[in-house]
């Protein structure tokens, strides 16, 4: 697990206004990379994953969003990775625990995210980075 990445995002996401949090979509537009911007071109909404790409020295690594070929879809990309398989290599962390930190379900828990904060979102990094498990 890249623990400093990892708390770099909740950090991130603890200034990130509710109304620009949405955990069903990874974006909805070109993000900027102020979660406060009001201009007109920065009112996107996104997912923790999608405020990730917003990250200078995540970009720098090479985490980043993209068009998906064939559609006007942005997915989140790492190398050779795309969604949450992006999130495993970027991350260091199990398909389990990636699905537990970022899906708008939570499958384990049987649990719609789609109403959460993004506070909430980085209290749960934050625990996992602490714990290291995912909850049963």
């Amino acid at each position: 697990m890249d623990a400093k990445r990892l708390l770099r995002l909740a950090k991130l996401l603890r200034s990130v206004p509710r109304k620009r949090f949405d955990m069903t979509i990874w974006a909805n537009g070109v993000l900027c990379g102020r979660p406060n911007e009001t201009k007109r071109r920065c009112s996107t909404s996104a997912c923790a994953l999608g405020w990730a790409t917003t990250i200078p020295s995540f970009n720098k690594a090479g985490l980043r969003q993209t068009v998906a070929t064939g559609s006007e879809e942005l997915q989140i990309c790492y190398r050779d990775y795309s969604g949450y398989s992006a999130a495993t290599a970027f991350f260091l962390i199990t398909h389990v625990a990636a699905y537990w930190l970022f899906s708008p379900v939570d499958c384990l828990a049987k649990l719609s995210r789609e109403q959460e904060a993004p506070q909430q979102t980085a209290d749960r990094i934050e625990q996992f980075v602490k714990s290291g498990v995912v909850p049963e």
